[in-house]
């Protein structure tokens, strides 16, 4: 083996450490930080639907209907929608979508509800807010829901919706912004930069 051989060889050797242990010391997109370590800069920006959520959907929720979640800053927005031509149960119970909503990195403000029955509820507990939307009545609305503010506390934080139908987690019905992009399970983790 000559000389030069032996140089290319080592070279690719130490560039292949190199990378290792970069890898190792950066870590992946993927990686949480452990509860109590604030979000690093880089896992921010990785949240897979922070790019879907931004701006109100641009037509009639009832065409679809479902849940939509949307963002405008810091301001998010939360609706039910029955659909166009589904008959109002006529029962006093009927589909109840239920769930919450938590903030870390960040405190809630400014909750308030978007015509929500009587019969529902909508609570908000410190970073965390707790709502029961019941449209199984005659009288009911077609599009109920409520909106709050993140005022954040740090340079990250991190909004999470837990939503249920009838109890049970239906992602296929959660869209997302104006694009109203679907999403694929729950619940749902939004990662934010404060000053987005």
């Amino acid at each position: 083996m000559n000389l030069i051989a032996i140089c290319r060889t080592c070279t690719l050797l130490l560039l292949s450490l190199f990378l290792v242990s970069c890898a190792t010391i950066i870590g992946t997109e993927e990686d949480e930080p452990p509860p109590g370590v604030p979000l690093p800069e880089t896992y921010a920006v990785s949240s897979f639907y922070n790019r879907y959520v931004q701006g109100k959907p641009d037509m009639d929720l009832r065409l679809e209907g479902g849940i939509y979640i949307w963002r405008r800053g810091n301001s998010w927005s939360v609706r039910v929608a029955r659909r166009i031509g589904d008959v109002k149960e006529r029962a006093v119970f009927g589909s109840v979508y239920s769930g919450t909503v938590q903030v870390k990195g960040a405190s809630l403000v400014d909750v308030k509800r978007h015509r929500i029955n009587p019969t529902g509820d909508l609570r908000s507990i410190k970073n965390e807010i707790v709502f029961k939307i019941e449209q199984g009545d005659t009288v009911g609305n077609d599009i109920e829901g409520f909106d709050f503010k993140a005022r954040p506390t740090g340079l990250d934080y991190c909004v999470t919706f837990e939503i249920l139908k009838d109890g049970v987690a239906r992602p296929d019905i959660v869209r997302l912004g104006s694009f109203r992009h679907k999403i694929e399970e729950l619940p749902l983790k939004i990662c934010l930069h404060s000053r987005d």
